[in-house]
């Protein structure tokens, strides 16, 4: 198996792993306020800094939401609508 299709096989698994966790939790979940956004954003925060992930160069969204165990859309979702 050359380099090209290593790299492929490993992108579709981590495709189909993200299609299973959509599906189990949903993408769409959206916050009734402000604060619950923010209290979620907190949780996410801490668990970085305790765990010291951001010294990890490898660290991407994918690989953090299979850490805090939810959906990497929903996680995107978190950071993104940070007030």
């Amino acid at each position: 198996m050359c380099c090209t299709s290593i790299i492929q096989n490993l992108l579709y698994r981590d495709r189909q792993k993200i299609r299973e966790k959509s599906k189990r939790v949903g993408t769409k979940k959206e916050f009734s306020n402000t604060e619950q956004r923010k209290n979620k954003f907190d949780k996410i925060h801490q668990f970085v800094l305790q765990n010291e992930l951001y010294l990890e160069p490898e660290m991407t969204l994918f690989r953090l939401s299979e850490k805090l165990e939810i959906n990497e859309g929903y996680l995107s979702q978190i950071i993104n609508k940070q007030p």
